[in-house]
Formats: C-alpha cells, sequence, structure tokens
C-alpha cells in the first residue's frame, strides 16, 4: 500500500507543476533534498546539483526563463520501496530562439518519510542542446 501512496504523492506534485504551483511542489521536497538534472550547467543554467528547496526553486526559475512547456506528460509510474519512478515526454520553445523541442525522459525520486529526498532524470541531453543552442533540428 506505501508504494500506491508514494505514486500518489509524487502524481501531486506533476499536478502542481502543471498548474504552475512551483511553491507546492518544492513542500514536497525534504529541506536537504538533492536534485540532479543532466546536462552541461555552462550551456544548460538549470542543468547539474543542487541541494535544498532554495536551489531548487532556482532551477524552476531558469526553466521558466528559458524555455515555454507546450507540453509535459508524466505517463506512466512505477514505485518500488521508497523509490518511483516515472516515464514521460514533453515538449516546447526556447525562448531565445524560438526553436521546438520535444524530448522523452525517465525521472527517479526517492521518497523519505513522506517527502521527495532526491530527483534524478534522465534524458537525451546532446539533442536538447543542439535544439537549445539552435544547431539542431528543432523548428525555429
Amino acid at each position: 500500500m506505501a508504494e500506491q501512496q508514494n505514486i500518489e504523492f509524487i502524481k501531486s506534485l506533476y499536478a502542481a507543476f502543471g498548474r504552475g504551483d512551483i511553491q507546492a511542489l518544492l513542500n514536497g521536497l525534504t529541506e536537504n533534498v538533492e536534485w540532479h538534472s543532466p546536462g552541461p550547467p555552462d550551456e544548460m543554467p538549470w542543468s547539474g546539483d543542487r541541494r535544498g528547496r532554495q536551489q531548487v526553486g532556482q532551477f524552476f526559475q531558469l526553466l521558466d526563463q528559458h524555455l515555454t512547456f507546450e507540453h509535459f506528460e508524466a505517463a506512466n509510474f512505477f514505485a518500488q520501496g521508497d523509490h518511483v519512478v516515472v516515464l514521460g515526454s514533453d515538449g516546447g520553445k526556447v525562448k531565445s530562439n524560438g526553436r521546438s523541442w520535444n524530448v522523452r525522459w525517465v525521472h527517479i525520486h526517492t521518497i523519505n518519510n513522506g517527502l521527495v529526498s532526491k530527483f534524478e532524470e534522465l534524458f537525451d541531453t546532446a539533442k536538447f542542446l543542439a535544439v537549445f543552442k539552435g544547431s539542431g533540428p528543432g523548428k525555429g
């Protein structure tokens, strides 16, 4: 039963993101949450490792500065113990160059005492970086 509760909890955090309620999402994280988004931070400013709610809040601010999401879908949820894995996709436009992206991703959440203590995402960073820099196949 705890695994299903963990899935429902993670679904609630995605719902908060979907409605733009980043504070509700941040409230679902531990104070010392570990957050990892792949990619070179010098080229994709939101990427890299962060620790704590404040730094994760900065992650979401940087996403908003640079990207416009046109779709975001958390499609499949799998749980084992305190881990929830989510398969999904998103897409939109890069604000600086108007190019479009679509990526599939995997998110891995670790839950401790009812809050997310660790988050890691995986996606094709090379494909996304090319679109972000304006050299990839995205439409302008």
